[in-house]
């Protein structure tokens, strides 16, 4: 067995249980060849004490490899644990989030966007589910990089009161040149649990949709 490719192996950050646990049976194997080796050597010609202290001393080294990534992973376990505890102070606040929808309450509904371009005329054009125009807001030149809030109360271009639900938003921004500019939508929900799975963090919002925590860009 290479003792080489066991160090190789000890080093290596992030070793899973399965690797863990091959490691430590490689280890134990190379113990019982070294034990083996200095057992059965020939009395006539015995290992040259150069070459067993320096076996002694790889030994030692995959020794404390194993010991450093098992420290490691759980440094990482705790590192984890105590980042999935404190997103839990989330629940019962408004976190904002990229989003192409938003939802329209009894309150009406609160939504941002950003230009990507400089714009001279910029429209928001909010959709209902079936894509259908229900309401267009002006808004004022904006400068690229810029987040602007917008509150909408729900009343439609017709004049009526939007249903509660989810709707779209689309910002139709025009520069300078005539061109299309980009944008990036935004919605704000209150987080009322958190969902941990596969690994990852899920916040739960009152309206249920589901969002990762590592898309929040503001909470309140």
């Amino acid at each position: 067995m290479s003792l080489s490719a066991i160090a190789h192996t000890a080093v290596g950050s992030g070793l899973s249980d399965a690797s863990r646990n091959t490691l430590a049976s490689d280890y134990q194997s190379f113990l019982n060849l070294l034990v083996a080796q200095v057992s059965n050597q020939d009395p006539l010609e015995p290992m040259e004490s150069s070459q067993f202290v320096s076996q002694l001393a790889q030994l030692t080294q995959v020794e404390q490899s194993v010991q450093v990534n098992t420290q490691m992973e759980a440094l990482r376990r705790q590192l984890s644990l105590n980042a999935a505890l404190s997103e839990t102070a989330l629940i019962g606040r408004e976190v904002t989030v990229p989003s192409e929808t938003f939802s329209l309450d009894e309150n009406g509904a609160r939504f941002a966007y950003e230009l990507g371009t400089a714009a001279e005329t910029v429209q928001l054009q909010i959709r209902d589910a079936s894509g259908a125009l229900v309401a267009v807001i002006d808004q004022p030149a904006g400068e690229a990089g810029a987040r602007r809030e917008v509150s909408w109360d729900g009343m439609t271009s017709g004049g009526l009161r939007a249903e509660n639900g989810r709707y779209g938003i689309s910002v139709a921004a025009i520069t300078a040149s005539g061109e299309a500019g980009s944008y990036q939508t935004y919605s704000a929900g209150k987080v009322v649990a958190i969902d941990y799975n596969g690994g990852s963090t899920w916040l739960q919002l009152a309206d249920g949709t589901r969002v990762s925590s590592g898309d929040i860009i503001g909470a309140r």
